[in-house]
């Protein structure tokens, strides 16, 4: 949290102050754990104390945000920073357009203790000579995960020992074995043995597709990563990557909701029981049951180890870095 609060403040500090009732104003992606957005308002309520200055700090939804930003930009009105996982894809696009404060300077000593890898993704290519600089402050690492009640596995007759390794076999536990086992020892047919969401609006549907297709690439680094359409060896593997993913809608191993989840959908059905496993590419899901239900995080909910990709190889886990920029048109 410290570091945190220290790069924020060094990256805010470089817009020029005007006259107005706050003096930065912060736009930033609302977030599923209530914890997540807490510790935003302590981070900002410790730079006002440091600095004497005033912030304006409102919370969007993730479906909210992104729209709500690129008219903001385009109206020349856009708030001083932004964050969003949602968002961080407008990036690159605003640095080439000349919106965005290349924030080097800010940094200073600091750059020496930040990843290399955050640093990199954030260094784009801006303004009308494409020179690169960086233009997103690093704020957050994250990784793909794999949450399980334990107790409706166990309800279903099973234990964490019981889950298979394999790729294929792993998947086929939950839908085959563990939903109409669970369902049978419940009385309940309103629970699934996945959550994976299947809705375009979810941003949580790509990344478990991605997660699908990383499983199913033979050859590293990836051979879609260029350019799918002239490479056939990555087109297959995305649409086997595609066709696995759904097949779980299809025979019924998945709610029929998640068609029309938002990036929450799959933590509200995992916190309701309604599913027994889920994939997420943070950790608000634990995070939440341990602040609102500490028993249940204690004994009853789990985080397990992926399975290995399809080869039997360790899998390449999905995951992602994002920042934050400053706009120029900013106060």
């Amino acid at each position: 949290m410290r570091v945190r609060a220290i790069l924020l403040a060094a990256t805010l500090i470089l817009t020029p102050l005007g006259a107005r009732a706050a003096d930065l104003v912060v736009w930033w992606e609302d977030e599923f754990f209530s914890g997540e957005n807490d510790a935003v308002r302590e981070m900002m309520a410790a730079f006002e104390k440091k600095t004497g200055k005033t912030i304006e700090l409102t919370f969007f939804s993730r479906e909210v945000l992104p729209g709500k930003l690129q008219s903001a930009v385009d109206a020349g009105e856009p708030p001083d920073f932004e964050f969003g996982t949602t968002t961080y894809g407008l990036v690159p696009r605003w640095a080439r357009e000349g919106r965005l404060v290349e924030l080097s300077a800010a940094l200073g000593p600091l750059t020496e203790a930040i990843d290399k890898d955050a640093l990199a993704s954030a260094t784009l290519p801006g303004g009308a000579d494409g020179r690169e600089g960086l233009y997103g402050m690093p704020l957050v690492r994250y990784t793909n995960h794999v949450h399980v009640w334990r107790s409706l596995l166990e309800q279903a007759g099973f234990t964490p020992a019981d889950i298979p390794k394999e790729w294929g076999p792993f998947w086929a536990f939950w839908c085959d074995m563990v939903q109409p086992a669970v369902r049978k020892a419940t009385g309940r047919d309103d629970i699934f043995g996945i959550g994976l969401p299947m809705s375009p609006d979810a941003s949580d549907t790509s990344d478990g597709v991605y997660q699908f297709a990383d499983a199913l690439t033979r050859d590293w680094p990836e051979p879609w990563a260029s350019s799918l359409a002239d490479d056939p060896t990555a087109q297959t593997t995305l649409v086997e990557a595609l066709r696995q993913y759904t097949a779980f809608y299809k025979k019924g191993c998945t709610p029929p909701q998640s068609v029309t989840w938002t990036a929450r959908g799959n933590n509200d059905a995992f916190l309701a029981q309604s599913v027994v496993m889920t994939i997420n590419e943070t950790l608000s899901i634990p995070g939440a049951i341990r602040r609102e239900r500490p028993a249940d995080y204690a004994t009853n909910a789990a985080t397990i180890e992926w399975p290995s990709d399809a080869y039997g190889r360790p899998l390449h886990i999905e995951g992602n870095l994002q920042g934050g920029p400053v706009f120029a048109a900013g106060r």
